[in-house]
């Protein structure tokens, strides 16, 4: 299995994550990258360069076997779509709205006879989640991957992260987080202060200058092919600069990162820079981290966590550079011949946040070919 650098994937987003910009993501820092939805009996050329985790969708388990024989050797694992909301899923029963667990577990078992690789499946709050859970644990699933809104939800309203922690109590396998980290901050009434038991009141930084994570949380126990193949347990978590996204690693096993990355793959090396950590002061958060996995009902360590506070914690998380501009997303869409309308799509994106962004977006618009779009300057 591939050594997996931290636990702070790319999110699957349908028409976003192409070859190019997975690329970025992953020189910046993403432990797994994933790419959008594809049906196993699409005759799409598929671009596997980079190894990402690939995800399918379905509403039978017609042409998977072939499907994944054929891309296995070119992916670092699979995911099965069961979270996706809009109203085009709705109308073929795929993603959130395929809700007959025997098919669904006809597809996840055809997906696990088919590859030893990582296997996910993704999921969104809904009344019937714990029951694929056990359908996902019954099957060997390496992981599960659940967002804390409902279908009916889509992407409006909040994460309901406080039942995406009550679902991870539940699992004995780990449960990747995902719904709007980077994107807002949140009032998480179930990260609270270790030595009061109520829940932090809305950020006020007078009254509550600055939330203390629960460093002395020890979460699920259970060690995973998942969790072995982390190269450094540590990397990218020791000095996140994100609050946030550190009393998440402290409860789920991973974290994934969809719409804040959308024109900004370099938000990954922003939240996964790491610096030197002398040996005989380990991080509140490695110590406890150690402590999960030093359960009486694991029988012995695994390899990893053996001379983990000398080695791991002094370890770099390297990457190439922290900021990409559309410059370097464009040298690999012409490396790779994407779409042109692709190519004008991410330049959009890329234009977020930038100096006179809404003049910039309307002359992208206005490009039809790529020598238009290098005029312009981002």
């Amino acid at each position: 299995m591939e050594k997996i650098d931290n636990r702070i994937f790319l999110a699957p987003m349908e028409g976003v994550n192409d070859i190019g910009f997975r690329i970025l993501c992953k020189r910046g820092g993403a432990g797994l990258t994933w790419t959008g939805m594809i049906n196993p009996l699409s005759k799409e050329k598929l671009i596997l360069d980079d190894k990402p985790i690939l995800q399918l969708f379905c509403n039978n388990e017609k042409g998977i076997e072939k499907f994944m024989k054929k891309y296995d050797k070119k992916v670092s694992g699979w995911d099965f779509n069961l979270g996706c909301p809009v109203k085009r899923a709705q109308g073929c029963g795929v993603g959130a709205f395929l809700k007959d667990l025997k098919i669904i577990e006809k597809i996840l078992k055809v997906m696990r006879k088919n590859t030893k690789k990582l296997l996910f499946v993704k999921i969104r709050k809904s009344s019937y989640a714990t029951k694929i859970l056990k359908i996902a644990e019954k099957n060997n699933l390496d992981g599960i991957i659940i967002h804390g809104r409902t279908a009916k939800q889509g992407y409006s309203g909040e994460s309901d992260v406080k039942w995406c922690e009550s679902f991870k109590k539940k699992s004995s396998i780990p449960v990747v987080y995902s719904g709007d980290v980077g994107v807002r901050d949140f009032n998480f009434g179930l990260y609270n202060n270790p030595t009061n038991s109520r829940p932090h009141s809305p950020r006020n930084p007078i009254q509550n200058p600055k939330p203390t994570p629960p460093f002395n949380r020890v979460a699920n126990p259970t060690i995973s092919p998942l969790v072995k193949s982390l190269a450094h347990p540590f990397n990218g978590i020791v000095n996140l600069k994100s609050d946030l996204i550190k009393n998440l690693l402290l409860t789920f096993d991973a974290v994934m990162i969809g719409r804040a990355a959308m024109g900004n793959p370099g938000i990954f090396s922003e939240l996964t820079k790491t610096k030197t950590i002398p040996h005989n002061k380990p991080s509140q958060l490695a110590s406890t981290l150690v402590g999960r996995f030093s359960s009486p009902r694991v029988n012995a360590r695994p390899p990893f966590i053996k001379g983990l506070l000398i080695n791991s914690l002094n370890s770099k998380l390297i990457v190439n550079k922290t900021n990409f501009n559309f410059s370097d997303y464009l040298k690999l869409a012409l490396k790779y011949k994407l779409k042109f309308n692709q190519i004008r799509q991410q330049a959009m994106w890329f234009s977020k946040g930038k100096n006179g962004s809404k003049k910039l977006r309307e002359k992208i618009s206005r490009c039809k070919d790529i020598s238009e779009l290098k005029k312009i300057k981002m």
